[in-house]
């Protein structure tokens, strides 16, 4: 039996009512402080643009890269069902508190919807109100997702569909000094995500995925001892935990690794509620295929033909985990990356945005409206794509130390090698620094 040991992890609510977890063995955070599910959107999902995306394609593939516990994936599916089938299906029934029932065809702009007036101001929030939330999955078809989840931590991927979103609950502090100081302690938490409908069906869709890719003796050992830690009972998702046993206890009656949905239509399954049947709707209309990888990502990338459409870069930083930020590594994502497709990472790094010009991407930067401020950068081969230009400052700075890239040319060495072979290039780099040259630089930092 697998087991895991749970002490590696303390977990706690963030800002946004999502699960943040401090590594003790590592002395680092998985996931935002601020919030994981705020970060991923405003960060990945936003800056996608997926309703532009789906209003001409029925078909996606993403590769999401440092999975974790695997917020930007919940993130996607999140937007996904809740703005992005409104624009691009027929809405058959919406209810307001003024129109009953009314009728669309064709796409509609979702800016228009949550911005302009449609028959006594319909707006997307208004499509998930109670009634219609599973008559509308049934009008959800037809799409194609695939997502490639890898991290090497296959406890984590085990444990992704079982946290459970805070609602209305006051912050506790952990004890932890890189936690705490950034933990709103005054005030209740701030979850934009407590309405957020779909997530039990969210987390169905990962335990699917991880019967299809995992033994199921080895899941059930492995989430009975993530129950067992009392430390953890009010950070998890009771109905996940109900789904997640009724599913390995009638599992065996299915055929292989597939969903076999005539079976699953005829169980008994009341007592899951509605977010069961509308999982069922989902995987009876759309093709949906989430794989887990545990694999370093260089070495599965090297070995792999697929191609994608968006990248989420989510690793470490890259001054302590650069093997996923080399100009190798890049070179490397160029070739799995469509001729339309995007890379988004959080990162601002002069290193990272050097390696992916010098490996013929575009770049173009992320603002995030939220906090007017440059929260990451968008790599990609289409230069109409890019929506927020480098400035000459940013440019400038790829010509300092700053800018110097990381190297694993075998895309084999470790971290601290990578490391070490940067800092010797700097260390003989006659390049200006980067202090000297914001103290220098003239023009305007953050101009367009």
């Amino acid at each position: 039996m697998y087991n895991i040991s749970m002490d590696m992890f303390v977990p706690f609510y963030t800002n946004d009512g999502s699960v943040g977890l401090y590594s003790e063995s590592n002395s680092d955070i998985y996931h935002s402080v601020y919030g994981a599910f705020s970060e991923a959107t405003n960060k990945f999902i936003l800056p996608a643009d997926f309703t532009n995306y789906f209003i001409n394609n029925k078909e996606i593939k993403i590769l999401d890269l440092c999975y974790g516990i695997g917020y930007n994936t919940k993130s996607f599916f999140k937007y996904f069902f809740e703005k992005v089938i409104p624009v691009t299906e027929n809405i058959e029934t919406i209810y307001t508190n003024n129109v009953e029932q009314t009728k669309y065809s064709g796409s509609i702009d979702v800016n228009n919807i949550v911005k302009k007036k449609y028959n006594n101001s319909i707006h997307v929030n208004n499509i998930f109100r109670k009634k219609n939330k599973f008559e509308y999955i049934k009008n959800f078809k037809n799409y194609k997702i695939h997502v490639d989840a890898v991290d090497l931590d296959k406890n984590l991927m085990f444990l992704a569909p079982f946290f459970a979103t805070a609602k209305n609950k006051r912050i506790s502090l952990t004890g932890i000094k890189a936690v705490d100081k950034y933990l709103s302690v005054d005030n209740k938490i701030q979850n934009c995500f407590s309405k957020n409908y779909f997530e039990n069906e969210i987390n169905m869709l990962l335990i699917y995925s991880l019967f299809a890719n995992y033994d199921a003796e080895t899941l059930k050992s492995v989430i009975e001892s993530f129950y067992k830690d009392k430390k953890y009972s009010k950070f998890l998702n009771k109905a996940s935990r109900r789904f997640f046993e009724f599913y390995y206890s009638e599992q065996y009656k299915l055929s292989s690794n597939k969903f076999n949905l005539r079976f699953l239509h005829n169980i008994y399954y009341k007592y899951l509620s509605n977010s069961y049947k509308n999982v069922l709707n989902i995987l009876k209309n759309n093709e949906i295929d989430i794989n887990c990888i545990n694999e370093d990502a260089r070495h599965y990338l090297k070995n792999c033909s697929e191609c994608y459409d968006f990248i989420f870069l989510d690793g470490f930083t890259p001054a302590k985990c650069p093997n996923l930020w080399t100009y190798e590594f890049f070179n490397l994502l160029y070739n799995h990356l469509s001729d339309n497709g995007k890379i988004l990472t959080y990162s601002n790094s002069s290193s990272v945005r050097n390696a992916m010009i010098k490996n013929n991407f575009y770049i173009s930067k992320i603002f995030n409206e939220a906090e007017k401020k440059y929260t990451g950068t968008i790599a990609v081969k289409n230069k109409d794509l890019i929506t927020q230009n480098m400035t000459q400052y940013d440019y400038g700075l790829l010509n300092t130390t700053a800018g110097i890239m990381y190297r694993d040319k075998d895309l084999s060495l470790s971290n601290e090698e990578i490391i070490s072979i940067r800092k010797s290039e700097v260390d003989k780099s006659e390049l200006i620094s980067t202090t000297s040259y914001k103290k220098n630089f003239k023009g305007e930092i953050y101009a367009i």
